[in-house]
Parts: C-alpha cells; structure tokens; sequence
C-alpha cells in the first residue's frame, strides 16, 4: 500500500509540475508573441531635426524633502496634454516639458501610428508639435514645441531612493484636468 501511495503521489507531483511548466512557457510564448516589432505602427508625424544638444538634466540628491502640494506646484505648469492623431481616432496621453526651449517627454505608445501631433499647455493653450526620437521598448519618446521661455520640470535622481520613500506620479491622463 504505501508503495502505490508513493507512486501515486508521486505520479501527481510529475502531472501538476508538468502542468505547470507548460503554463509557463506558454505564458512567456505569448508574451514574447505580443512585444514583437512587427506589431509597431509607423509613427509618420513630422520629426525635428536631431543632434541639436537637448538633454535631460538630474539634480543632484540633496535640499529638503519637499510635501505633495510643493511638487504638485513646481511640476504642474510643465505637464502637457499629449494628442496624436491617427488612422483611425486619436490618442490621448501625457507629457511633461524638460527643457525651456520646448522638448517633451512622453510615452511611445501615446504616438505610435500618429500622424500629426499637438500639445495643450496647464494653461489651456494647444500647439502642433513635431517627433524627435522614441524606443518602444522602453515606452519613452521626445517631441519638441517651438517655443522659448517655458516652464519645465526638474528630474531627481532615482538611484538616490530606498524602498519606502515616497514617490509622485503627476500626469494628465487622457486629457483629465489633473
């Protein structure tokens, strides 16, 4: 008897890790299916020229910890409203400005497959904008307003944190007033 308990313990262990397994590779089969590059739609909106020197600038760690509404106030006048038109509609999503002269940053996904490309300003202004770079892998492009003079937001330092600090996230979703 406790031969057979043993078999057929052990006979169910080998099934479910079986199971299991096949689970798993179908998972990541899907998933390596559904970040292929094929899926990317052409981005045609008109480009800015490249290599002008616009950078992303980090301060360094330091200063007091600022309260919510400290960076809700420094941060909220350089977010944007992201609109791309597409084939078939629009896409909505946010940005933020990261240089005075007028480059965004913003998710790939909310240009992938646009056309033509505007901004609205915390001010409620709306301009045209033109794409300069983007990595899908990442989710991450730049676009650029020709404009001087605006507000723009400053970047920390992330490896700076610990697990526990507190962190923001200020945006403009799909075209909410924040």
């Amino acid at each position: 008897c406790l031969g057979v308990t043993m078999g057929i313990t052990a006979g169910a262990l080998l099934w479910y890790n079986a199971r299991e397994k096949a689970r798993d590779d179908r998972f990541y089969y899907d998933y390596e299916e559904q970040d292929s590059s094929l899926d990317m739609e052409e981005i045609t909106i008109p480009t800015y020229p490249t290599g002008q020197g616009a950078e992303l600038t980090v301060e360094p760690a330091g200063g007091r910890e600022l309260t919510a509404q400290e960076i809700y106030q420094q941060v909220n006048p350089s977010v944007v409203t992201v609109l791309a038109q597409l084939e078939d509609g629009v896409s909505v999503g946010t940005g933020v400005i990261f240089t005075q002269d007028g480059y965004i940053l913003t998710n790939y996904h909310v240009v992938e497959g646009g056309r033509d490309c505007g901004i609205t300003l915390d001010n409620g202004r709306s301009y045209e904008v033109k794409y300069v770079a983007g990595d899908m892998k990442n989710d991450l492009a730049v676009l650029k307003v020709d404009l001087t003079g605006l507000p723009f937001a400053t970047f920390g330092d992330s490896d700076a944190l610990t697990v526990g600090d507190k962190v923001y996230a200020i945006g403009n979703p799909l075209g909410v007033e924040l």
